[in-house]
């Protein structure tokens, strides 16, 4: 639906990282359920499109995009050094979007660095703890 990778994609690459793989950096949707309870599951898709191609304008040149869950995007990213330049270029692709489609989301972010003794999930649980401090903070500037 959204022209990601898969789930199953991104499992069979983490399987096998490549020495390339140097980030992980993963994306929620915030308050996607109020999306979708609100104006259906149709527009919900649509946003989930839209969302799809944002990550891909800002990160595809840099690495893999996929969508692991509902509302749950992740890249794994090849130029660390490019994590700042990429995820602001997401936000303003995002900021673009909204006035034209007034519903969209926003996502909470979270990054971790690819450690070589750790485990894909170890490192994904470190992504996630940032992504959610990162939504924490999100809510409390609302």
């Amino acid at each position: 639906m959204t022209g990601l990778l898969s789930q199953k994609s991104y499992l069979n690459r983490t399987l096998n990282l490549q020495p390339e793989d140097k980030m992980l950096i993963v994306l929620d949707l915030d308050n996607f359920k109020y999306i979708n309870d609100t104006y259906g599951h149709q527009a919900g898709d649509q946003c989930l499109k839209v969302i799809a191609e944002c990550l891909k304008k800002a990160y595809s040149r840099y690495g893999n995009c996929y969508r692991i869950g509902g509302d749950e995007f992740c890249v794994l990213f090849r130029k660390p050094e490019k994590e700042k330049y990429c995820r602001e270029k997401f936000y303003w692709i995002i900021e673009k979007q909204k006035k034209s489609l007034h519903m969209l989301p926003g996502a909470s972010y979270g990054s971790a660095l690819i450690e070589e003794q750790e485990s894909i999930s170890d490192t994904k649980a470190r992504a996630d703890a940032n992504m959610y401090a990162n939504k924490k903070a999100r809510k409390q500037a609302r």
